[in-house]
């Protein structure tokens, strides 16, 4: 494939699935700045491999080198997060406190506690759950992207719904008052 055909190919590329790997970046590590920049190296990575070896699932492939993508980044966050771990234990008690109250407030509607709780999941069952759930990958499609076989994914699939459903219950159960 010439230069300019693979030019080509690669904004067919970016335009048909720049936002659904965008989205899957998003929902996993809700940084919309930092997911931009994700997705374009995403795109980078894949013209360099367009050329070493046209791909026969382009989309598998594309979620292939995003979910790499954000492995790294969960990794070099957990570096970043232990050293701020360490600067807030240096904090006072009452700035932690303030911090703690001022999280509270904001975190309070509903759509935020799901996006939180789904954050609180193990990488293993977050990431199938948001490309089945918002990113509309088959169970054969994740099982590719993530390297584990089908019958797994639909276990972690089924284990991140149900503690999920265990964690949101005591906020979607209706409120009764004692008279």
């Amino acid at each position: 494939m010439n230069r300019k055909r693979q030019d080509e190919r690669l904004n067919d590329l970016y335009r048909e699935h720049s936002g659904s790997i965008f989205g899957f970046l998003y929902r996993a590590l809700r940084d919309r700045e930092r997911c931009e920049e994700l997705t374009h190296d995403c795109f980078i990575i894949c013209r360099k491999r367009l050329v070493e070896s046209p791909p026969d699932n382009e989309r598998f492939f594309l979620y292939g080198i995003a979910h790499n993508l954000y492995r790294e980044e969960r990794r070099r966050l957990g570096r970043q997060r232990r050293l701020m771990v360490e600067k807030r234990d240096r904090l006072t008690g009452e700035e932690i406190t303030q911090r703690d109250q001022h999280d509270e407030l904001v975190g309070a509607q509903t759509a935020g506690i799901v996006r939180n709780e789904i954050g609180r999941l193990p990488d293993e069952l977050q990431v199938p759950l948001i490309l089945r759930e918002y990113q509309d990958c088959n169970y054969e499609e994740i099982a590719g992207i993530v390297g584990i076989p089908v019958g797994t994914v639909r276990s972690r699939i089924f284990r991140a719904r149900k503690i999920l459903a265990e964690r949101l219950r005591p906020l979607l159960e209706p409120k009764h008052e004692v008279e």
